[in-house]
């Protein structure tokens, strides 16, 4: 457990700042800044190999089946500045039912290294068979030279319905992905500026989320390499950008598979929408910054005119800053101020 904990300007092989192998992890209120690895590895901040492990027989480990049912936790906490190898701030592998929690926190400004070939999650990357949780924080100005530049995720070889990411109540805003070829020296612009997933892990949710101002190749804001196993609902996607010839999958690689109460933004002209019954309106978050506006997080707050005002269905009970929701369900990661 590490708590009101400063690591900064620490450098390293697989994770600067914390290397943790096959126990369980807690940071709360922790600061995790300027740390970089010195080598090809991943996570600049934290590298997380397994959480904890029961095993049927505790004498001889090494044959005996065992129990992963582990918990990484990162709370209340700020990783800023970091720089990895083939992942930026946070490297997470999960076993089967281990769960990586996010809560609170955030993610801003990290990068991947300078490699060969491509790297991936400039803010965080998930992956083997556990779940990733990411609640009530904000992802911001990362960057991945290759997949996901705020948050990537893939599947393991098996177990693959587990490999699941939940994200609510969260800001993803103003990451981005290169891909240099190493070899043409040709920049495609890379996948999945904000959010990138691979493989056909199911059950993916996102509800309450906002994402803009992302950029990439392709899928500016999100990309699954399998949409049709997202469900994401009262959700801003908007002013994600693209940078492929072709001005296509600007906001997202989609359609999702429910779309409930989703303001996208601006109307595609090539490639797809986000949803199969696109909400084509403007949330108003053109030049907007984030910002303190109560809560743990900075935040993205539209205008009292917005779209997003009063589209949703379900909402969360609380809103990215922990203010109720009962009155009115706005899309996106906060409940609009009104004046």
């Amino acid at each position: 457990i590490f708590y009101n904990t400063l690591f900064k300007g620490n450098r390293g092989q697989l994770g600067s700042a914390i290397n943790n192998l096959l126990t369980n992890l807690q940071v709360v209120n922790s600061s995790l800044l300027n740390n970089t690895l010195d080598e090809e590895g991943f996570g600049g901040a934290i590298y997380s190999d397994g959480a904890l492990r029961t095993y049927d027989n505790p004498q001889s480990p090494s044959t005996s089946p065992f129990t992963s049912n582990g918990t990484v936790d990162i709370c209340g906490s700020v990783l800023d500045g970091n720089k990895g190898g083939y992942s930026g701030a946070l490297y997470t592998c999960g076993y089967a039912n281990d769960q990586t929690t996010v809560d609170r926190t955030v993610i801003n400004g990290n990068t991947t290294g300078n490699v060969k070939g491509v790297a991936n999650g400039g803010g965080i990357t998930s992956q083997c068979n556990g779940r990733l949780l990411v609640k009530n924080s904000t992802i911001s100005n990362n960057s991945a030279k290759g997949y996901g530049g705020g948050i990537a995720q893939g599947t393991g070889n098996d177990r693959k319905p587990l490999d699941r990411m939940v994200i609510l109540n969260s800001t993803i805003t103003g990451n981005r992905t290169t891909l240099l070829d190493d070899k043409s020296g040709k920049n495609d612009g890379g996948v999945g500026g904000g959010i990138f997933a691979y493989g056909p892990a199911t059950n993916h949710l996102f509800n309450n989320v906002t994402i803009t101002n992302n950029s990439s190749g392709q899928g500016g804001g999100v990309l699954f390499n399998d949409p049709t196993n997202a469900v994401v609902t009262n959700a801003i996607i908007a002013n994600n950008l693209s940078t492929n010839p072709y001005n296509m999958a600007k906001n997202c690689g989609g359609p999702f598979l429910n779309g409930t109460g989703v303001v996208e933004f601006p109307a595609i002209v090539n490639g797809k929408a986000c949803t199969t019954s696109p909400n084509y309106a403007d949330p108003g978050l053109s030049g907007v910054s984030l910002a303190n506006h109560g809560g743990p997080t900075p935040t993205l707050m539209p205008p009292a005119s917005s779209a997003a005002r009063g589209i949703g269905i379900s909402c969360e009970a609380t809103d990215q800053r922990g203010v109720g929701r009962a009155a009115r369900c706005d899309a996106g990661a906060v409940l609009i101020d009104t004046p």
